[in-house]
């Protein structure tokens, strides 16, 4: 059927009925729950309903993108819309079960929080989806009709094995060798995250050429455990869980029984409370210490498994829901852009400097927005390496704390526009595993959208944009397969 595809194309026409539809919805719903506040229902169940709002109107624009027989969730677009429905979704339930959590933030003395916090938080929510909705129109408006292209593939690709087992390895070996505390790989430092996500790339490609649904199972975990033991020593929960996304898919894929993923969804949930409840020991023990302790990863493992127990794990189940639901935190920032001023020079004046590789500037300033944040919140006016903990801003927010609504929707729509144009590039000239490696980044920054900084969300576009054609002379040096377009 020739016109199997046509539907994909997607216009400023389309965009802008698409678009429209959406933000009509949420304002109708946001409108509404602010008008029966207090009078009808709760502050909490107000908020709830904004939050639903916000999953409607992610819905809406996601059934009008025009996907064209695609997959949605194989791209950008669409799993970034799927994320943000499933987090709005989640905020809501939050929010009914544990009301505002305004405790977790009126703490912080040095910000003027108002003495009614529901209003701080509807725009500091209506931010963050008007937000997320701008990023996803910009970029499917500028793909078109390259969905293809833009899609993680699900079939074999044309390149020698031996190729992904040398990166996979490479990959391991760099994640044993890497330490948060030093600084082994100098002026590479930024390049071995690029290894790191090349490994998982490599893990997919690697299950999916077997031929049976249970050998791409058991090749994923195989591979992917050594990776997350590796990411232990980084005290980062994503770094942990990442490598295990291919076998999650493949067994999602594999196993269609309705009890049986049952069963998995909740071997899911715990092992995302564990991973939580091991950062925190792991952090207690390496990071806060006095005297800097060195620590294997797998002394402690070792020494985190033999501290679990029932309450704990029960308190890890709020502390992954708190952590999940970023209303207060992206609402601080709102606050802070609202009373103390725009900050662009902070938060956009990092994003020439990040291009520039520590190889060429060996003494380059480290980049901490999270620990940046932090500062801010606890009006410290010392070095944010003082910071011992890292706070996100919320991407959408961080874009308005850097230039207001000004900052904030040229942001987010450029942001969109140069990811998809970045794409569209390495397509046409690293089609392939390096294509392939670019989709699969961007999937994983769609699954930490909310937590992605301004400053990096930018610089690993053009860092992956580089490595990607380093990859292609790579294979190509190697006379390895490479397929032809």
């Amino acid at each position: 059927m020739t016109t199997k595809f046509a539907s994909a194309t997607f216009n400023i026409k389309h965009a802008a009925y698409a678009f429209s539809q959406s933000l009509a919805a949420y304002l109708f719903i946001v409108a509404f729950a602010s008008l029966i506040v207090n009078n009808v229902i709760n502050e909490s169940a107000s908020l709830s309903l904004i939050h639903f709002g916000g999953f409607l109107a992610i819905f809406l624009s996601y059934k009008n993108f025009r996907w064209g027989g695609h997959s949605a969730l194989n791209s950008y677009g669409g799993l970034l819309l799927t994320i943000g429905m499933l987090f709005s979704a989640h905020a809501a339930i939050d929010t009914l079960a544990f009301g505002l959590r305004y405790e977790e933030i009126s703490k912080y003395r040095y910000l003027p929080f108002p003495d009614n916090p529901f209003f701080l938080y509807l725009k500091g929510e209506f931010i963050a989806v008007f937000g997320l909705l701008l990023v996803a129109f910009a970029w499917r408006l500028k793909i078109g009709k390259n969905l293809r292209v833009s899609a993680i593939s699900t079939s074999k690709l044309l390149i020698s094995p031996k190729l992904l087992y040398l990166l996979y390895t490479l990959s391991l070996a760099i994640g044993f060798l890497d330490d948060p505390n030093s600084s082994i790989f100098g002026p590479l430092q930024q390049f071995s995250q690029l290894v790191y996500i090349t490994g998982i790339t490599a893990i997919y490609f690697l299950s999916l050429s077997r031929l049976s649904g249970i050998f791409q199972v058991l090749t994923a975990i195989v591979l992917g455990l050594p990776l997350s033991l590796a990411a232990l020593n980084s005290g980062m929960k994503g770094e942990i869980i990442l490598p295990m996304l291919p076998f999650i898919y493949f067994f999602w894929t594999c196993f269609r029984n309705y009890i049986v993923r049952i069963f998995f969804i909740v071997a899911l949930v715990y092992l995302l409370v564990s991973s939580q409840l091991y950062v925190h020991s792991f952090r207690s023990q390496s990071w806060f210490g006095h005297d800097q302790l060195k620590i294997s990863p797998v002394d402690s493992l070792i020494l985190f498994i033999g501290q679990l127990n029932s309450p704990v794990t029960l308190d890890a189940f709020d502390s992954i829901s708190s952590r999940l639901n970023m209303t207060a935190y992206q609402s601080i920032t709102v606050l802070i852009a609202d009373n103390y001023g725009q900050q662009p020079i902070k938060i956009f004046g990092d994003i020439p400097a990040s291009f520039i590789p520590r190889i060429f500037w060996p003494n380059k300033p480290i980049l901490r927005p999270g620990a940046d944040q932090t500062a801010r919140i606890l009006n410290y006016s010392g070095p944010s390496s003082d910071m011992t903990s890292s706070t996100a801003s919320q991407f959408s927010a961080e874009f308005y704390l850097g230039g207001g609504w000004i900052g904030f929707i040229f942001g987010s729509i450029s942001y969109g526009w140069l990811l998809a144009n970045v794409n569209i590039l390495i397509s046409r000239f690293c089609l392939g595993f390096p294509c392939q490696l670019f989709c699969l980044a961007t999937l994983l920054s769609a699954l930490r959208f909310e937590e992605l900084h301004v400053s990096y969300a930018f610089t690993d576009l053009i860092l992956l944009l580089l490595y990607a054609f380093f990859l292609r002379y790579f294979i190509e040096l190697f006379h390895i397969r490479y397929p032809k377009r």
